[in-house]
């Protein structure tokens, strides 16, 4: 049991250092997002797939070492969480329990801050493009002419008014 213990904690470590160049590349699409910087969104959108195929991989591992855990332990798989697995530790090793409750909140810290900034991101996206939509509809909305010439009344309608953007002038 206390060789999947550290197999569980090797497990974590692994994920820990998979958070935490996943934060710093959602840190720098924020950046690259402000300055437009197209390619660079690019590359930093392809390295993030990349560790999240790799963090999908070591979260796997990580949910089978806590299922063997659960096995040993007579516990419902869907009990065998990490704070439930850090408090039955206790009981094999006051030292692989703290290492685990250390990398448990270490690994919730890096996760929240990495939901709070890519959150950011996703709104700082929205807006653009609400941003962009809005001028779309100025320009070409208008732009385009009214194709009918009559109200549901029957009544004549003029032409419509053009675009904001272009004048009228001669």
């Amino acid at each position: 049991m206390e060789q999947t213990i550290q197999e569980l904690l090797v497990s974590l470590q692994k994920l820990l250092s998979l958070h935490r160049p996943l934060l710093e590349l959602v840190r720098a699409e924020r950046t690259s997002l402000l300055e437009v910087d197209v390619q660079r969104i690019q590359d930093l959108s392809l390295q993030k797939q990349s560790l999240l195929d790799q963090i999908s991989n070591a979260e796997r591992d990580r949910v089978r070492h806590c299922l063997t855990l659960a096995a040993c332990w007579n516990l419902n798989p869907t009990q065998a969480t990490l704070s439930e697995i850090v408090l039955r530790t206790q009981a094999v090793s006051l030292k692989l329990s703290e290492q685990l409750r250390s990398v448990q909140q270490t690994l919730q810290l890096l996760i929240s801050r990495t939901q709070e900034q890519n959150s950011a991101n996703r709104i700082l996206v929205e807006g653009s493009i609400e941003r962009v939509e809005t001028m779309k509809r100025n320009v070409l909305g208008e732009a385009a002419p009214k194709s009918s010439t009559y109200s549901p009344t029957g009544q004549r309608q003029g032409p419509g008014s053009g675009s904001r953007l272009l004048s009228t002038e001669i």
